[in-house]
């Protein structure tokens, strides 16, 4: 889906942000118009959560410091928490929110269960970028160490939050 969107990486034609920044104490995110999401992501083929039949305008990926995150977009809304257990390992948990009409609808259902395994190899593949961009912070070649005002002001805020809790806990 990412290969198809003319929204990558999430700029438009004149270099402007495509989404604003959530910043309310813990509480991190990038919010979009549904507008621009329709045009990153393909359709998904379940029936929107709008009340009264009005489709939501806007769609928000968001994460409550330190471990919870909430995606929510107009067609469905995923709440997860991560919860590490060790060093190397973390079990997540996770749900997915749809419209009760997928409950009695077989095509809508097997669209619902499309759309959350399209969710999970996305999901995939931004772990393996996380843990990329871990890796190659040991890296020689790494000597710069800033973070970018365009696009990391929350991965920033994020890594201040751990710097913090890192502290307390010594």
């Amino acid at each position: 889906a990412y290969r198809q969107s003319p929204q990558i990486p999430r700029i438009d034609a004149a270099g402007r942000k495509t989404f604003h920044e959530i910043m309310d104490g813990d509480l991190l995110g990038l919010g979009f118009s549904a507008a621009r999401i329709a045009a990153t992501y393909p359709a998904l083929g379940i029936p929107h959560l709008g009340r009264r039949g009005q489709r939501p305008d806007a769609a928000t990926f968001a994460t409550l410091y330190p471990n919870f995150y909430v995606s929510i977009l107009p067609d469905f809304i995923e709440v997860a928490i991560a919860m590490p257990d060790g060093v190397a390992s973390t079990c997540e948990r996770k749900q997915f929110r749809v419209h009760r009409s997928v409950a009695t609808d077989v095509d809508l259902l097997r669209a619902a269960e499309s759309m959350c395994a399209e969710f999970e190899t996305a999901a995939r593949e931004d772990g393996v970028i996380c843990e990329a961009v871990q890796a190659a912070r040991q890296s020689p070649a790494f000597s710069q160490r800033f973070y970018s005002p365009f696009w990391d002001v929350m991965h920033h805020s994020f890594s201040i939050r751990v710097l913090d809790d890192l502290e307390v806990d010594t």
